[in-house]
């Protein structure tokens, strides 16, 4: 390989590893201790705060709501596919 070329990877490298440090300072990975969730107003970039939920499970709690209207209970939470009684118990803490 000829000089530019290592130079460009390394300039590379260090830019990806330079956005990757921006964005976990400026993105929280999940939701503050105290904090909780309105299931029938949270956006997917908040869902996807809470414990283990990912994007997925994310949508599809938006797209149960669309559809079923709004969670007249926490428990209806468990209708959602992926996510049962151990996951919901521990999202119980963080949900309004």
């Amino acid at each position: 390989m000829s000089p530019e070329i290592l130079a460009f990877e390394k300039q590379y490298l260090q830019a990806v590893q330079n956005e990757k440090k921006r964005l976990s300072v400026h993105a929280p990975k999940r939701i503050s201790s105290g904090m909780r969730i309105d299931l029938n107003k949270a956006a997917k970039e908040q869902l996807i705060l809470l414990p283990g939920i990912g994007i997925k499970t994310a949508e599809r709690i938006i797209s149960f709501r669309e559809t079923h209207g709004s969670f007249r209970n926490k428990k209806e939470l468990m209708k959602i596919k992926g996510i049962g009684k151990k996951k919901f118990e521990a999202l119980l803490p963080y949900l309004k």
